[in-house]
């Protein structure tokens, strides 16, 4: 086997390197991962609030159309006391 290294010291150098790479490359797409993950989850949360919103904001203007159109809704306003 014929060997080119000028320094036999330096002869691990370049795999020492080539794997500290690999590593900083793994930690970057893992990091990446979990920042898609936590943001995927957040806007589903962010999604499901808004439909409860509308759900609910819907329910409240239905039932006041329900008391408006309701004749029986014809109630005397009195106060606390029931003077």
């Amino acid at each position: 086997m014929i060997r080119n290294c000028k320094n036999p010291r330096e002869s691990g150098a370049s795999l020492v390197f080539a794997l500290f790479l690999m590593l900083f490359l793994t930690l970057i797409s893992f990091s990446l991962v979990m920042l898609i993950s936590h943001e995927t989850k957040s806007s589903s949360k962010l999604h499901l609030s808004q439909q409860a919103l509308y759900a609910a904001e819907a329910g409240v203007e239905r039932k006041i159309a329900q008391l408006r159109e309701d004749d029986s809704a014809n109630i005397a306003l009195t106060d606390f006391f029931g003077a």
